[in-house]
């Protein structure tokens, strides 16, 4: 059988939504009903070392598959942003979007911690000592 609409993301891509997931989108949703029981926030430094030990595993020293993967995980995280301020000018948001998000407020909070995510993005590689952007 033939996948009439084929997934078209790359090995990188996915490697950088796994980093987002694990930096950004697990601690930061702590208070959205899907990922509340987990209790994500608990564990963010966790999180991030899992994340670290991922990309130096997938990227095996190369740094240009890690700039490829970190590249990914801004997109990614600044997706996530953009979801969030349209999320907001949405009148009445779904049940769907209420267990995956959570309330609106929870929404608006997580907007500004989204923000300063980006602003403090990391482009240094600590092992190499280079910047990869």
């Amino acid at each position: 059988m033939i996948d009439p609409v084929p997934i078209l993301y790359s090995g990188d891509s996915l490697a950088g939504n796994f980093l987002n997931n694990y930096r950004t989108l697990f601690p930061t949703f702590f208070n959205a009903p899907r990922y509340a029981r987990h209790e994500f926030d608990r564990f963010e430094d966790r999180l991030k070392r899992i994340a670290d030990g991922f990309l130096e595993g997938y990227s095996n020293g190369d740094l240009d598959v890690k700039r490829r993967v970190k590249q990914e995980e801004f997109i990614q995280l600044t997706d996530l942003t953009v979801t969030h301020w349209q999320l907001l000018q949405i009148d009445e948001l779904s049940s769907e979007q209420k267990i995956r998000y959570g309330e609106r407020e929870a929404i608006a909070n997580r907007i500004a911690e989204l923000v300063k995510k980006i602003e403090e993005f990391q482009w240094f590689d600590e092992k190499s000592g280079t910047k990869l952007a």
